[in-house]
């Protein structure tokens, strides 16, 4: 058997895909009776694009690839990304030193897309490209991809709208001013006397403010004092006191009708009808209250400012009320040149100014400190706002559609052609297409800008020159549009919000199918790098299906428990072969195994690897902790062969339960377990010698399956938790061993847990478990008038003197074993009972509903000398490991007594001298009476009120 260290060895990274490219060329030849041959399941990937969060979906996308070759289904990646995308072209900026969309064009459009090119890991196709066009011209020619100025996410560093599945991963706690403003009331029964109060975190949007909205469901009224003084403000009730703080009084009611339709004074008037900006505009067209459900009743003033051009909810009111829509605010994101002081200022860093002059004209009721979710940028991390902006949208079904369209460089043209002088607008869906109407041979032609920028023809219609449309797609449409080349849905989908939205969005509206069948999204909690083959160790990987705080103690825990079998079969010098006379333990871990197999293939199959990872961890932890821990003695001797047969298998197969989960780990662990030292061919066991990736994914044995034992020995290991409790809480160490313990269960229970009697004995450390009624415990049943009334109601007094009349333990075992007891002609339960219990003096009880255990605390001498002998193993044996003994390492030891009051400690070392022989390891145990000075190198150890001297040495030429 192959020796293993307690360390794994080192596997800080691995990369997934590199070390699959050789496995996978070997299937065939390794897996001949699962080749995959038409008719046999034939599964497909899509996996998110790799500048978006690589790590996470490739290793949801390895776990599977190995699962379904396992199972001996092929599993085809389609990594359908084209790389295209400002993600790439942020990092060329960086290369080449640049920032913005003014420094690319200088630098040149045709210099900077072939650097993006060439920084691909996977080359460009055209065909890449008129897989895109396809799926355009089709939903162009359906009128679903529209041209028109619609409210999107802008960033005003990368110049272009952003789409608002992308805001899911974008937002950050940002502190900003919260400001109260005031807004004169220029008509209406409240002109010249009142102000409207709105409340924004956007001191920036009062200039081109267009409408304030109220909400017709929220009550409002005219309000003074605290921060308004004397001049009274129209707010909703609910939010005076937020408003306008201590000392504020509420003078009337104001019904939403006698706002709507009044005007109002803005705070500024730079631009807009009647500003300078436009002096012949109607200054009645705008500025005036409406109302609209969007307003939020829980924050604010229950009064909302808006800005047609600068908020979704702000344009659909806008329109709907024919309100110009008025845009100072440049693609940079400065105001401009009609802004008077603000002009050229960035929006977000003229707002300390604004606030200041709003201080000024007497107009600023209140500035606070305000945190709050906000959006940048997922690409540069700017500060994003929201904006009218023209683009092409697909028309997805819900109000604002999908902007597809990007003003930027690196990315597939929109393929629309339009004619200057008509009009005329045509989409074409591939080179060819496109060099038949240009009259040009053009298929080798790079599909990209700015050559796509250069190529015109005539219109059909008009005779006029048709130019390209500006304009790039966005990324993630590109990689949803890739679908256009499968006919079915995929099976697997592995990736964020963007992917799997792009992946069914696209399919849905090109051929009218979902795009897949199973979706896993990873959890949020595990952090990744972005990097597109981003290594990732076992834990890592496991982090993100499981517990992140588990991944290790899981995994270590299965390295752990093979480290221990490899240690005691190389010492005994074990190898792989069958075994017979299989203890209840030995059934019992098999029959987990078994359905640890069921479950995790189960999970697996169902696309739910949280609940696989989640069943292995249990699985782990039942080998370890209760398996080995229970049959260590087993493997001490090196003669068990049932035992290390049995852990070879659970180790052999739950490596190959792992290696979709570790493939580090697990294919260490196979290799290791299943080549004996210098053996090239099968062990005699029939083993095989694959490699785990490209074994049979394991199966339950139908053998195996024991439920009934499962359920005894799980009720077993609840019974000895409980006993666990009661020395702990009598404070008794757990290797001082006790007479008895009495346990309580059902009369059901008893017959299936008689044969784990001798394993619940040795868990507790007692001579004897009985089942029964707990002789630990005195149980007293009162009657539950609540309860009782409730059901019986005036015969309530009755019953209750009928169940204080009736003996506890008689009535609790009818109750036991029927579940319910007439008394008074009424049917008792458990319920109508309140069951008291103490315990008896001499006894320690744990109980946990209708189960307890109690042990019986009296003890003698040859219990204690039992107890002293088991501790002093244990610090001769932590002495062992001290001075750097292997496991069965045989040592000569010598000891001897200092001090000794009671006689226990020469009693004890007499009494026991060969179980801590061999316990220790210890050939030859010298035992030397009386006292003596400290021999050197020797020990002083204590144990009870005594001291002992003990001299360790490990011999020569011993292991």
């Amino acid at each position: 058997m192959t020796r293993m260290t307690d360390e794994p060895e080192t596997h800080e990274v691995f990369e997934p895909l590199a070390e699959w490219a050789d496995l996978a060329g070997r299937v065939p030849e390794r897996l001949p009776d699962h080749a995959v041959v038409p008719g046999r399941p034939v599964r497909r990937f899509a996996r998110e694009p790799a500048p978006s969060g690589g790590s996470r979906a490739e290793a949801a996308e390895d776990l599977y690839r190995r699962y379904w070759t396992m199972k001996g289904c092929s599993a085809p990646l389609v990594r359908e990304w084209t790389g295209h995308g400002i993600g790439t072209e942020l990092l060329i900026e960086q290369k080449l030193g640049l920032s913005g969309k003014d420094q690319i064009e200088r630098h040149g459009v045709a210099e900077f897309n072939r650097l993006c090119h060439t920084s691909l890991a996977a080359p460009m196709a055209p065909r890449d490209v008129e897989a895109v066009w396809g799926t355009l011209k089709q939903l162009f020619e359906r009128a679903l991809l529209v041209e028109d100025e619609r409210v999107s996410p802008y960033c005003p560093r990368c110049g272009t709208v952003l789409a608002g599945h992308e805001l899911a991963r974008s937002y950050e706690e940002t502190e900003d001013q919260g400001l109260y403003v005031r807004f004169p009331l220029l008509t209406g029964p409240l002109a010249g006397q009142a102000d409207l109060l709105i409340w924004t975190t956007m001191p920036w949007t009062l200039i081109p403010a267009t409408l304030a909205v109220v909400r017709p469901d929220l009550a409002y009224v005219l309000a003074a004092g605290g921060r308004a003084a004397d001049r009274p403000v129209v707010l909703a009730v609910g939010r005076v006191a937020a408003a306008l703080g201590e000392g504020a009084r509420v003078l009337r009611e104001v019904p939403v009708g006698e706002l709507v339709g009044t005007r109002y004074q803005a705070p500024f008037d730079f631009v807009g009808p009647g500003s300078a900006d436009d002096p012949d505009g109607d200054p009645a067209s705008w500025r005036f209250v409406v109302a609209d459900g969007f307003v939020q009743a829980d924050e604010g003033t229950g009064i909302v400012h808006t800005g047609a051009a600068y908020g979704q909810d702000d344009m659909r009111v806008a329109r709907r009320h024919g309100v110009p829509v008025v845009k100072p605010v440049g693609p940079d994101g400065r105001f401009d040149a009609r802004t008077g002081p603000y002009a050229g200022r960035y929006i977000r860093d003229a707002d300390g100014l604004i606030t200041e002059h709003l201080r000024a004209a007497g107009l600023l009721l209140h500035a606070h400190p305000h945190r709050h979710a906000f959006p940048f940028c997922v690409h540069c991390r700017t500060p994003l706002y929201y904006a009218a902006m023209p683009g092409w949208h697909l028309d997805t079904g819900d109000e604002n559609g999908w902007t597809v369209s990007r003003q930027r460089y690196w990315g597939t043209p929109l393929p629309l052609w339009r004619c200057g002088p008509c009009g005329h607008t045509i989409a074409v869906a591939s080179l060819a297409e496109l060099g038949a109407l240009a009259g040009a041979e053009l298929s080798g032609l790079d599909p990209h800008r700015p050559y796509m920028d250069e190529i015109s023809f005539a219109c059909a219609r008009c005779g006029g020159t048709a130019r390209r449309v500006s304009g790039v797609t966005e990324s993630w449409y590109d990689a949803g549009a890739q679908h256009a080349r499968h006919p079915e849905p995929f099976d697997l989908v592995c990736g964020s919000r963007s992917w799997l939205y792009s992946v069914n969005t696209v399919a849905r509206l090109v051929s009218g199918r979902d795009g897949f069948r199973h979706t896993l999204r990873l959890p949020a909690s595990v952090r990744h790098d972005g990097e597109s083959h981003a290594a990732m160790s076992d834990a890592f990987r496991w982090a993100m299906f499981d517990e992140p705080d588990s991944a290790g103690k899981t995994l270590r825990t299965l390295w752990n428990t093979a480290v221990f079998f490899v240690t005691y079969a190389n010492l005994a010098r074990w190898t792989p072969r069958p075994a017979t006379g299989r203890t209840v333990m030995d059934r019992w871990i098999l029959a987990r195994l078994a359905a640890t197999c069921a479950g995790t293939d189960a999970a697996l199959s169902a696309f739910d690897p949280a609940a696989a990872a989640r069943c292995l961890a249990v699985f782990s932890d039942d080998l370890s902790n209760w398996y080995v821990r229970r049959c260590r003695d087993r493997f001490g001797t090196g003669r068990d062969e049932a035992a290390f047969a049995t852990l070879h298998t659970c180790l052999v197969t739950a490596a190959g339960l792992f290696s979709p989960f570790a493939p580090c780990l697990a294919a260490e662990l196979h290799e290791k377990l299943t080549r004996a030292p210098g053996q090239a061919a099968p062990d005699p066991a029939g083993v095989t010698q694959h490699p785990v990736h490209l074994t049979e994914y394991p199966q339950p044995g139908a053998a195996a399956r024991e439920d009934q034992l499962c359920e005894a020995m799980a009720l077993a290991r609840r019974l000895t938790s409980l006993g666990r409790e009661a020395r702990a809480a009598a404070g008794i160490p757990a290797r001082y061993p006790l007479r008895r313990a009495i346990v309580t269960v059902t009369a059901a229970e008893r017959a299936s847990l008689d044969r784990l009697r001798e394993i619940i004995e040795a868990e507790l450390n007692v001579r004897t478990v009985e089942f029964g009624d707990s002789a630990g415990r005195r149980v007293t049943v009162k009657p539950n008038f609540r309860a009782l009334g409730r059901e019986f109601g005036p015969r309530t007094p009755d019953i209750a003197a009928a169940i204080a009349a009736a003996e506890p333990g008689r009535l609790l075992a009818r109750l036991d074993q029927d579940g319910r007891v007439e008394l008074q002609g009424a049917p008792i339960r458990r319920e109508h009972l309140q069951i008291v219990e103490t315990p008896v003096p001499g006894w320690q009880l744990s109980a946990d509903g209708p189960y307890a255990v109690a042990v019986d605390l009296s003890t003698d001498r040859e219990l204690r000398l039992e107890g002293l002998a088991r501790e002093f193993t244990r610090l001769v044996n932590d002495l062992r490991r001290r001075r750097g003994c292997s496991p069965g390492e045989p040592v000569a030891l010598a000891v001897k007594v200092l001090r000794d009051p009671d006689g226990e400690l020469t009693a004890f070392l007499e009494r026991h001298r060969a179980s801590i022989a061999r316990d220790t390891f210890a050939d030859p145990l010298r035992l030397d009476p009386g006292p003596s000075s400290d021999p050197a190198g020797a020990e002083l150890l204590t144990v009870a009120d005594g001291r002992l001297h003990v001299h360790l040495a490990r011999r020569q030429g011993g292991r």
